[in-house]
């Protein structure tokens, strides 16, 4: 006698919804086909993409963005990471620039944390500032910055700020200011750090003097160079530097007139909203812009303004860029340098300078 388990009159498991038998799948017939897979036996391009970049195959990296149509810009995981992100994440340096080189490449594309490469670039340096490959993080921070790339999320630049502040490493905060000196002319980095260091001032134990001074040649380096399109944001950020806590008055006031001249020599027109905010902390130089609103300015300083406000670009850039030959003096005088001699001395009476 025959015995037999189950239901005979069930023709086979293969009809029972899949649903209810998830290790079971549904039997293809010879010549189907199925969507959900790949038969060409190839990786896609953006797997590809992923794949060079995690193994930090720089040199066939770069042949496969020459040789393909590949899109660097896009997701490649459920996080939204870019190629150029997760390159920055890992610290592949040599990845970094192959995709910066590239044309296509898009600087400010946003991670699922609305972070950009330059936002994961500082926490990356910022959380292995002890680590080996601190140096790294620096070198990549480095290229961002030279290839424009912007701080989009302020979350990423407030954390870096007030942990440094709070475990005391102003040498990380001064590091970081020395290289947008040396490479970055962001103004959007300009404003986001000094905001984030005047609001988080007080987790900061030791006075914040040498951390504003070294912003401040930041600062001059933008009145300096930015074209009158970017001067409006340089200024009005400033305001910060006035709001700050100052433990030494004379480098206030040092500060203070060195920002002032350069803000003036670049062509911004102070208002009595500006000299106000001054006069809280410096009396004596809202004095001499009020004195100074009532100067008719000189020739020569309206031709510099005149300069700036019609070029869209860096002013060395733009002389550079000029299609005659630009007299050594003249270029001297549109790159600021009587007023790098006026801000050198050791003292000055103010009430003798003019514009």
């Amino acid at each position: 006698m025959g015995w037999s388990m189950g239901n005979n009159n069930v023709k086979g498991h293969s009809l029972w919804p899949t649903h209810c038998m998830p290790n079971l799948t549904e039997p293809h017939l010879e010549g189907d086909v199925d969507p959900s897979e790949d038969n060409s036996g190839q990786p896609s391009d953006a797997l590809l993409l992923d794949n060079l970049i995690t193994n930090n195959d720089y040199k066939e990296l770069e042949k496969f963005i020459n040789n393909t149509n590949v899109d660097v810009n896009v997701e490649l995981n459920e996080k939204k990471e870019t190629a150029l992100i997760i390159a920055v994440k890992l610290s592949h340096v040599e990845c970094v620039q192959v995709l910066l080189a590239g044309k296509s490449c898009s600087k400010n594309c946003l991670n699922v944390n609305n972070c950009s490469a330059f936002d994961v670039a500082l926490i990356t340096a910022f959380d292995n500032r002890l680590e080996p490959r601190h140096s790294i993080c620096w070198e990549i921070i480095k290229l961002l910055m030279k290839a424009d790339a912007e701080p989009i999320c302020k979350d990423a630049m407030m954390y870096t700020v007030r942990t440094a502040f709070k475990f005391q490493d102003d040498k990380f905060l001064h590091m970081l200011i020395t290289m947008a000196q040396q490479c970055s002319n962001s103004i959007l980095f300009h404003e986001l750090l000094l905001k984030i260091l005047h609001r988080h001032q007080p987790i900061y134990v030791d006075p914040l003097d040498p951390i504003l001074m070294n912003m401040s040649d930041f600062s001059l380096k933008l009145l300096r160079w930015a074209p009158s399109t970017d001067l409006d944001f340089v200024i009005r950020s400033l305001f910060y530097y006035f709001e700050c806590y100052w433990k030494s008055r004379r480098k206030r006031m040092r500060t203070f007139f060195k920002l002032t001249m350069y803000a003036i020599a670049a062509g911004w027109v102070y208002q009595t909203s500006n000299v106000y905010h001054i006069s809280r902390s410096c009396p004596h130089l809202a004095k001499w812009l009020i004195q100074q609103m009532k100067t008719p300015p000189t020739l020569r300083h309206l031709s510099r303004v005149s300069f700036r406000q019609h070029i869209v670009c860096p002013v060395p850039v733009a002389i550079e860029g000029l299609p005659y030959p630009v007299p050594e003096l003249l270029k001297r005088y549109l790159l600021m340098e009587d007023v790098d001699a006026l801000c050198s001395l050791a003292n000055v009476n103010i009430n003798h300078v003019s514009f």
